[in-house]
């Protein structure tokens, strides 16, 4: 890609211009990705910059929907690697440095998630990827959101007391 700098600026060239900016996330004017210090932020504040992240990637049009959770990993990469890190089990995060109890809660926080679009309408409903499971909003095409990252000023998850317990098995 070639562009001369002086266009990347604005008029006075004091500053780049803000679509520049903002990388490949946080154009969605919520967050913007990699601008903020991660270690600065407590554990559900990373948790709602994680949720912010898979909301932006989501809406990202894949040509392989292979690609779904690979293109994302490096994004997880950088919250594996903060004061609070957060893994994920097929791009739904979860907090590594909690008690399981409190673990499970961000868990099932993180399956909270909705399509953006209409389920019901033929023409626009999300489209299922083979491969993933259906639980993840890695297994879906189409935009979706986070009913809880609607930022509402309090650290409060959604699934506080009610999760007694969440297991995983695999098929043979």
């Amino acid at each position: 890609v070639s562009i001369p700098l002086d266009k990347l600026h604005i008029k006075n060239k004091s500053k780049q211009r803000s679509c520049f900016r903002a990388g490949v996330f946080g154009r969605n004017g919520k967050e913007v990705f990699g601008r903020l210090d991660l270690n600065t932020l407590t554990i559900y504040r990373v948790f709602v910059r994680y949720l912010a992240a898979i909301e932006e990637y989501s809406a990202r049009e894949l040509r392989y929907d292979l690609d779904s959770l690979d293109a994302l990993i490096g994004v997880t990469r950088k919250f594996e690697r903060v004061r609070h890190p957060y893994l994920h089990i097929w791009g739904v995060p979860y907090p590594s440095s909690v008690e399981s109890s409190q673990a499970r809660h961000y868990f099932a926080n993180s399956l909270t998630w909705v399509h953006t679009q209409d389920c019901w309408n033929s023409i626009v409903k999300p489209r299922r990827r083979a491969g993933f499971p259906s639980w993840s909003w890695s297994g879906w095409a189409g935009k979706v959101s986070f009913p809880l990252h609607e930022d509402s000023g309090d650290d409060k998850l959604w699934f506080h007391s009610t999760i007694g317990a969440i297991s995983f098995e695999c098929e043979s």
